[in-house]
């Protein structure tokens, strides 16, 4: 039988020890986050660099409406992208509901979830999110949602059968 070095053996450890040696040195950890404080702020006076960031946002292929036929055009194609955006120019885009409505449905799930999981009382039935984007209704002027409540949706629908506010419901 060796008797060596255990590292699985159980030993004690003395916090006191270490809390009676941060208490009898505490002007360390203080002059360090002081020091700390004053290096990084001599950085910061003496970098004349500002950061710019730039970036090519390609979202792949677009389709036609019925999803069967690929648009080509300039904007397709990722190297000409770079020519036709310039940094005050708008693009529209559009989203994938689809993921939007998968997204918010699974995100209403969790959280009615977990507001009864600690017991709040929640009315059933209820959607409390239904917008993923920031998006005004031009004619209105109000805010537009991108679901309906998912209490109204016929157990038989797709999920991109109720994308922004427009349900289409199954027969």
């Amino acid at each position: 039988m060796t008797t060596g070095f255990d590292p699985e053996a159980e030993q004690e450890v003395d916090f006191g020890r270490y809390r009676r040696l941060l208490a009898a040195r505490w002007w360390v950890p203080a002059g360090g986050l002081v020091l700390g404080a004053v290096i990084g702020y001599l950085v910061a006076l003496g970098g004349s660099q500002v950061f710019k960031a730039t970036a090519t946002l390609y979202l792949g292929q677009p389709y036609s409406a019925s999803g069967t036929q690929q648009l080509q055009g300039p904007q397709t194609n990722p190297s000409s992208v770079r020519q036709i955006a310039h940094a005050d120019s708008v693009i529209a885009l559009e989203s994938n509901a689809i993921f939007v409505d998968s997204y918010l449905a699974g995100l209403n799930s969790q959280l009615l979830g977990e507001l009864r999981w600690r017991n709040i009382p929640v009315a059933t039935g209820c959607t409390p999110i239904r917008r993923f984007w920031d998006r005004t209704d031009t004619g209105s002027g109000e805010r537009a949602d991108d679901i309906v409540g998912i209490g109204s949706w016929a157990a038989a629908s797709h999920t991109s059968d109720h994308a922004r506010g427009t349900t289409r419901y199954a027969s």
